[in-house]
């Protein structure tokens, strides 16, 4: 490691990464219900079992849906494949065959008992949403987790999944008509309450052949263990994708911050005021924070994590960070995410959702995400909401081998099959006529 002394260039982009934020990990969290038609299933959710590998497997796979979201991006992003995960592990609850198989290797797990454990790790920390919209943060983080079900009046759904979804979601359930604007306003104020107003209204569009709509939502609100100052921040250079400077408000502070290295990439892990980090991570010159590998990521991770866990951290001295602040809310559509990843066939009529109904065919119509994240002084403001919709497939398209066009007169016979003996015989000059 370099003396304390050294200095690194404010790069081109960075790349931000919060354990149990929004960049890698899950929340938890009792949702206050929105001004709808909404009820709770009988059965009681239940708190998830998982070892120790699986919940490895599950982080890194936030990880790499995270890295894949962003790669080859140049514009700003912010996404949570926390929040992916929850909603995702409430669609694939119903899947088989196939689909489920390409679907958990997307998530991560094939366990919805390991998302819903995840949940349950950030507890002692669940709390009123709203509290985003207050002058100053918590002296305690904040992290609120809501999922909901929205089901259309003509769906016809399992009983035994919604029973799975209350299990291991905890998940409202509310009847409304995803067919029109008049029906999406329940969502529309779910999403704005549960966001505690970062997030305004459903993305999702109004759709006749809709039939459900998995909605999760993730909330943070933290204060950092050690503040910036205002006094201290200042404008200052950044240095954009597209290699124009611009001056940006630039926060300014030296405490004794975790300062990490790996294979050129630079790591300041920033802690919040309980329980959780920020790791603000600086490529290599002329490198993108979206080309990070989940190796060089993992390393890094595993390079705090020793030293959190070593008495002799403490003896690293300290480091000087200069950062922008951070406003920012992006919109994303995630079906190009689910082919990426593989999971493509959960949009096409190949997808079996024969877990969330036996009578109609279901497959995923619409998949979108949106996140705010406010980076300042005092510290971080974040939400989240992933919304996942299930459409019933058209009628399909029949293949035939030969036509025949009744449009000029024509004979019907009428007989029994078992011996032929016609019944009625007509032929058919005017069908108009009476």
């Amino acid at each position: 490691m370099g003396a304390k002394t050294r200095k690194y260039r404010r790069g081109v982009v960075g790349l931000v990464v919060g354990v149990g934020l929004l960049l890698a990990g899950a929340g938890c969290g009792t949702a206050t219900q929105a001004e709808a038609n909404e009820v709770r299933s009988e059965i009681p959710r239940e708190q998830g079992q998982a070892t120790g590998e699986q919940v490895a497997q599950f982080v890194q796979g936030a990880e790499r849906l995270a890295l894949e979201s962003l790669k080859g991006k140049q514009e700003n992003l912010v996404v949570s494949p926390a929040s992916l995960q929850i909603a995702g592990g409430m669609v694939a609850l119903g899947a088989k065959g196939e689909t489920k198989e390409a679907l958990d290797a997307m998530l991560g797990t094939d366990d919805a008992a390991v998302i819903n454990l995840m949940e349950h790790s950030l507890k002692p920390w669940a709390g009123n949403p709203a509290v985003v919209k207050d002058k100053e943060l918590p002296e305690k983080p904040v992290v609120h987790v809501a999922n909901n079900v929205a089901i259309d009046d003509e769906a016809q759904v399992e009983k035994t999944y919604l029973d799975d979804i209350a299990r291991n979601f905890g998940a409202g359930i509310m009847h409304t008509d995803l067919g029109s604007s008049e029906g999406f306003k329940p969502l529309n104020a779910w999403v704005q309450e549960n966001s505690g107003g970062l997030i305004e209204k459903s993305a999702l569009q109004p759709d006749k052949d809709m039939r459900l709509a998995l909605q999760n939502a993730i909330v943070l609100a933290a204060r950092w263990a050690i503040p910036f100052q205002e006094e201290d921040t200042r404008p200052a250079d950044f240095h954009t994708a597209n290699g124009n400077i611009i001056q940006v408000p630039t926060m300014e502070g030296i405490a004794p911050w975790f300062f990490l290295e790996s294979q050129g990439w630079s790591m300041v892990d920033m802690p919040f005021s309980e329980g959780m980090t920020a790791q603000f991570i600086l490529p290599p010159p002329d490198t993108m924070p979206g080309d990070i590998s989940p190796e060089i990521l993992g390393d890094l991770k595993e390079q705090a994590d020793t030293l959190r866990a070593s008495a002799e951290a403490i003896k690293l001295g300290v480091v000087k960070v200069s950062m922008p602040k951070v406003k920012m809310k992006t919109s994303m559509d995630l079906e190009e995410l689910f082919e990426k990843m593989g999971a493509g066939i959960a949009f096409t009529e190949l997808a079996d959702f024969s877990g969330m109904s036996t009578t109609q065919k279901l497959l995923i119509g619409q998949a979108k995400q949106q996140v705010v994240l406010d980076i300042d002084e005092e510290g971080t403001k974040a939400a989240a909401v992933t919304e996942i919709a299930m459409k019933q497939a058209s009628a399909p398209v029949i293949e035939y081998q030969h036509e025949l066009i009744l449009d000029r007169p024509y004979l019907v016979v009428i007989r029994t099959q078992d011996t032929g003996w016609p019944l009625f015989v007509s032929q058919v000059m005017d069908p108009s006529a009476q």
